[in-house]
Parts: structure tokens; sequence; C-alpha cells
């Protein structure tokens, strides 16, 4: 999506005119607000097609793993950015490792992931097929970012959690009616609550409400403290 709720999320944490490294690019669409921001940005990208569409709007991309990318100290960046990227990935302490490296000292890692405290109640038996392996190689929740503390040389400081959007309401609705009834047995609780049944209801929270609901996305903020 060219506009996300991350993306505005992130550029209000960000210091004016960061030097700033996204992880996972896509075509270039966070790159592009950040740079119409003021920031100075460069990507990487193992999509090749992505890289090349980041490219063509003339943006640095590495498409390289990260412990291939060597930066002097003093070329290394203020914040680093990555976008529903963590949750894909097999190894996570290996790729935030790999960020950090290229991190500046007291610099920022910001990091966005589907709120798996949220996914609970929607599918608690976890029986949707994207939200496992291999898709989704972990969950996130609020807990497991504060125990990364124990495990790398951060400290989180700030959480932000995405209000339901719009477009994720009947997603949502037709989720947590379906895990409360998931006695009725998958067949039954489909039937019963779907798009259109649970219509009544999507309405009621698109008038408003919805806002006052935690939604698809949590998004964190890190400082890096390489001396700990």
């Amino acid at each position: 999506m060219p506009n996300k709720w991350e993306f505005g999320k992130a550029l209000n944490l960000l210091a004016y005119e960061s030097k700033i490294l996204e992880v996972g690019v896509g075509e270039g669409h966070f790159l592009s607000a950040a740079r119409l921001a003021g920031h100075d940005v460069q990507g990487v990208e193992l999509n090749p097609l992505g890289a090349d569409r980041a490219r063509s709007k003339g943006f640095v991309i590495h498409e390289e793993m990260l412990d291939r990318i060597h930066l002097d100290p003093n070329d290394k960046f203020d914040s680093i950015c990555s976008f529903q990227v963590l949750e894909h990935v097999a190894q996570p302490l290996e790729f935030l490792r790999g960020m950090l490296k290229l991190l500046k000292p007291n610099g920022k890692l910001i990091l966005s992931v589907p709120n798996a405290a949220v996914q609970k109640r929607i599918d608690p038996l976890n029986l949707g097929l994207l939200n496992q392996p291999p898709h989704h190689m972990g969950h996130w929740d609020e807990s497991v970012f504060r125990s990364l503390e124990k495990f790398l040389p951060v400290k989180l400081t700030s959480v932000h959690i995405e209000p339901l959007a719009s477009y994720h309401v009947a997603w949502m609705v037709s989720g947590y009616l379906r895990g409360k009834f998931s006695f009725l047995g998958s067949f039954c609780s489909r039937l019963l609550f779907n798009r259109i049944t649970t219509l009544p209801v999507q309405l009621i929270l698109l008038s408003g409400l919805r806002k006052f609901l935690p939604g698809h996305t949590l998004l964190v903020e890190f400082e890096y403290f390489p001396a700990l």
C-alpha cells in the first residue's frame, strides 16, 4: 500500500533530516514519503523486481543480506525502519543484530508487525494459514518486544498500536465471532459469521467506534546502546 498507518507514525518519531535505512522497501513507498519529509534514505530489498522499481525512483537499494553490507562507522544510519518484515523471518535475532550493526550508537530501530495480541482474539486456535509457517514465522506482541532487552543492547522507548482500520473491520468482526463460536466447528462458524451476516456490527464500528479498538499493526521504537 502506498500509504500505511505505520509510515506516518514512524516519520513522526524520526529526528529532522535523519539518515535512514529501510529494510524491506518493496517498491519504495515509505522511502518516497521519508525523502519528501527531508530525510536521507537508502533501502534493502532482496526481491529483484521491487529493488528495480525502487531504484527507478532514484533510491540507493542494497540487494543483499544485511551481514554483507559493510559501512564505515561514519556512514552508519541514524535510524533503521522495517515494516511488516520481522514476522516473516525464521531467525529474528540474527536479523535484528544485522540491522543494529548498521545503526549509529543511540540510533533508532523502528519495527512494525501484525499485532499478535489482536490476532489471538480473532484466531485463538491459530487456524489461519497466513498466520502459520512458512508465511508467518513468528508472532510478535508488546511483551515479546520488551523481552528483546534481555538479548540485545536496546531499550524499548515507545509502543504504538494502530486503531482498527476501516478496511479491516470485516476481517476483525468475522474472525472474532468465529473464534468465540469455534465450538460449532469451522464450517458452521464460517457459515454463520461472514462479511454478509456480520454487516450490522460492521456498520456500527464504521460509524466511528472502530477508532477505539486495536487494529492490525503494532509499531515499536527501540534505542540502540552498543556499549551495554
